[in-house]
């Protein structure tokens, strides 16, 4: 996977944010503080996620060398990026 450390990185950072939340819960914190974690740590999965399918596109199709594969590999990322 050519962005590995860049995934890597961001599952880190969502793995912290998921142990802090499990942490306000625990304390009971409110609602509101800990929907706002989730919602950050969601992103960050989803920006991993994001990456992964990235370098698949990349990696994989680019490798059939059809015409134009590189500009429906960027069009399919943005797609993948809204949605995601």
């Amino acid at each position: 996977m050519q962005n590995n450390k860049k995934v890597l990185h961001q599952l880190r950072i969502a793995k912290g944010q998921m142990e802090g939340i499990i942490k306000m819960v625990e304390k009971k914190d409110y609602c509101s503080n800990v929907l706002a974690q989730l919602a950050a740590c969601d992103k960050g999965l989803k920006r991993a996620a994001s990456m992964i399918i990235e370098n698949h596109l990349s990696s994989c199709i680019k490798m059939r060398k059809d015409k134009g594969v590189d500009k429906k590999i960027q069009e399919i990322s943005s797609i993948l990026r809204r949605y995601m």
